[in-house]
C-alpha cells in the first residue's frame, strides 16, 4: 500500500490515469497542487494489479468541489533482460459513474462514510474478480 497527497512529490503521481478516469466521468481534474491517493498493489503469480483510489479537486481554480474516483489496471512484468519491452498497463475494470462521489467543502464527511465504503468495496471486488479471471 502506498499513498500520496498535495504538497508531496508523490501528489503528482498517476496523472495520466487520473485524467483518463475524470474524462470518463465527465469532469475536469485539477492537479495544480496534486491529488490525494492510495495505491494497493496485488501480485499473484505472474499477474500484478494496481488498485488506486483518488481524491482530486474538480474544475479550474478553487471550486470547493472534490471527487473520489477509482481505477484499476494490470501491469505486465518486464523481462529483466529487456527493460524497454514493458507494455502499457491495461484497464482492470471499466470506469463507471456509480463508482465516483463528489463532495463540497462544507460537507460533513463522516456522514458519507457508508457511501465511500460502498464504492471502495464494489470497485475492489471488481478488481479482484478481474484478477481472478486473468489467473484462469
Amino acid at each position: 500500500m502506498y499513498t500520496g497527497s498535495p504538497g508531496e512529490e508523490t501528489g503528482s503521481y498517476w496523472r495520466a490515469q487520473i485524467v483518463r478516469t475524470a474524462r470518463a466521468l465527465d469532469f475536469f481534474s485539477n492537479h495544480a497542487e496534486g491529488t490525494w491517493w492510495a495505491h494497493l498493489k496485488l501480485s499473484v503469480m505472474a499477474e500484478q494489479l494496481r488498485f488506486v483510489v483518488v481524491v482530486q479537486r474538480v474544475g479550474r481554480g478553487e471550486t470547493g468541489v472534490l471527487a473520489l474516483s477509482v481505477f484499476g489496471e494490470f501491469v505486465d512484468r518486464s523481462n529483466p533482460d529487456e527493460p524497454d519491452t514493458r507494455s502499457l498497463p491495461t484497464e482492470a475494470f471499466p470506469v463507471r459513474s456509480i463508482d465516483s462521489l463528489t463532495f463540497v467543502y462544507s460537507e460533513d464527511l463522516p456522514r458519507r462514510e457508508v457511501e465511500v465504503s460502498m464504492v471502495l468495496e464494489q470497485t475492489l471486488a471488481l478488481a479482484i474478480d478481474a484478477l481472478g479471471q486473468r489467473l484462469n
